[in-house]
């Protein structure tokens, strides 16, 4: 939908830009991205969902630990 409503604003030559709102999940964020979308809002726990990553936080956490161990 995002990319034929780009293409509309293309093809009819409009000054118009396109805001993607009502995100419902990260995998939607990265589609609206991909598709080309002017600009986004998005929640604020969507947003964190992005930032955050597992092997992230277990190569922090590593990290954290091997503060502490001294030998």
């Amino acid at each position: 939908l995002v990319e034929d409503i780009l293409d509309i604003i293309e093809s009819q030559e409009m000054e118009a830009q396109l805001l993607v709102a009502s995100i419902k999940n990260n995998f939607d964020v990265l589609e609206i991205i991909r598709a080309g979308a002017h600009a986004i809002t998005v929640p604020a726990d969507i947003i964190k969902e992005l930032l955050v990553h597992h092997q992230t936080e277990d190569a922090q956490a590593a990290f954290n630990k091997s503060l502490t161990v001294k030998g």
